[in-house]
């Protein structure tokens, strides 16, 4: 495919960014969430051992770290709690309990989805949607505008589920011309239900919103459950689970699969790459964003249902900038445009960084873009850009290095 300086041109933009056997449930009473401080110098395999336990023990695990703070949250069980606060005190480590029974949280939010009214294929953004209510939802939008969105099957899970794309785009059945494309991607990590609704939203402006006018000049594909397994299971049975429910052949107790670290980038290594990195080595994208939401710490995976359009609202405010960013960069066809001499994507230099993209997040959007709240956990570039200074000017930049983007 040759690659041109107009309005068909192949410009792809990826974004990363979500009760019925409640008996089967698992419980997390009295289990806590502890945040420590002074940690950026050690690596998940080094907390492991400082704390003598298992990476494969599931009542203990590092939720989330804030390599900027250097900080790492903790989930630890009942039991691992005095042993825990031995471990920091011993190593002079500050910390603060920032939920001391999860489990309050969890029944809360089971109440609240309990009490909620059957949806018939609309969306909501006052709760959570469960799997069934997602698929009803996307059906029910293809039937009411099939002019304008697509359902498309791009994989089946473990279980067997469907993973399914969301196209759309004005006349999206006529592929006449080819628009630039924005991908976006949720619910990698089954448990983060706010990047599920953030993707949901996106799709519900885009379609019959005030993002309607987008989709003239952008064909937006969006998979807003790509781990249906996992997501499933933390409704069922685990709400903090975040793999796939794939059966690994090693026995153990060590089940599933990461799936953002099951590329073949920097696989298995003490930083290991993700779907980013795998992005920009393999796949030549040389710019590769990710937004991380709400909230900021207090709440963590467990995202109060108040907050949920806080969160969804955050989102599609970036998503205006990359719309407004995208037609600025196909508004300007000779800025930066080098000949039309090859027909395949130049390749990736054959020297790989020495450390994974994702490892050396670079902050590119400012809070005020987003709202306060937004970027409490950061929003990031990746990509060969070594500054957001670079990427301010990137509407000037070559066509060549701006085809592809990775969110």
């Amino acid at each position: 495919m040759k690659y041109n300086c107009n309005i068909g041109t192949a410009f792809l933009c990826f974004v990363i960014v979500f009760y019925s056997r409640e008996g089967n449930a698992k419980t997390f009473e009295r289990y806590q969430i502890i945040e420590v401080k002074g940690v950026a110098d050690y690596t998940d395999e080094d907390l492991y051992s400082k704390f003598d336990i298992s990476p494969e023990d599931e009542d203990f695990e590092i939720l989330y770290r804030n390599r900027l703070e250097g900080t790492a949250q903790f989930l630890v069980q009942p039991a691992l709690v005095e042993k825990f606060d031995q471990v920091i005190k011993l190593n002079n480590f500050a910390s603060k309990t920032v939920f001391e029974d999860i489990e309050s949280s969890i029944q809360i939010s089971k109440i609240l989805r309990a009490n909620s009214e059957d949806l018939n294929g609309e969306s909501t953004f006052d709760r959570y949607m469960d799997f069934s209510e997602i698929r009803k939802y996307l059906s029910k939008l293809q039937q009411t505008y099939p002019y304008k969105v697509q359902l498309s099957t791009i994989g089946q899970s473990y279980k067997n589920e469907n993973i399914t794309m969301v196209t759309i785009t004005n006349n999206v059945k006529r592929k006449l011309t080819k628009k630039p494309i924005i991908f976006v991607e949720a619910g990698m990590h089954s448990r983060e239900w706010v990047g599920v609704a953030s993707a949901l939203y996106l799709i519900n402006e885009l379609v019959k919103g005030a993002g309607t006018p987008f989709t003239k000049f952008v064909e937006w594909r969006i998979v807003p459950v790509s781990n249906p397994d996992g997501y499933q299971y933390t409704w069922t049975t685990n709400r903090l689970w975040r793999k796939n429910l794939r059966r690994n052949l090693g026995g153990g107790r060590c089940s599933g699969v990461d799936l953002n670290r099951n590329f073949d980038s920097y696989w298995g290594d003490p930083a290991s790459g993700t779907s980013m990195d795998w992005a920009y080595a393999n796949g030549n994208i040389p710019l590769v964003f990710t937004f991380e939401l709400r909230d900021e710490g207090a709440a963590g995976f467990l995202l109060p249902e108040a907050q949920i359009y806080l969160g969804v609202t955050d989102f599609w405010e970036a998503m205006n900038v990359v719309y407004v960013k995208v037609v600025d960069i196909l508004k300007t066809p000779t800025a930066g445009c080098s000949p039309n001499t090859s027909s395949t994507p130049s390749t990736p230099s054959s020297s790989p960084p020495s450390e994974p993209h994702s490892s050396r997040r670079l902050p590119i959007l400012n809070k005020g873009i987003f709202n306060e709240g937004f970027t409490g956990r950061e929003v990031y570039m990746l990509g060969r850009s070594e500054s957001s200074e670079e990427l301010s000017k990137s509407s000037e930049s070559s066509e060549e290095e701006l085809k592809r983007v990775w969110f």
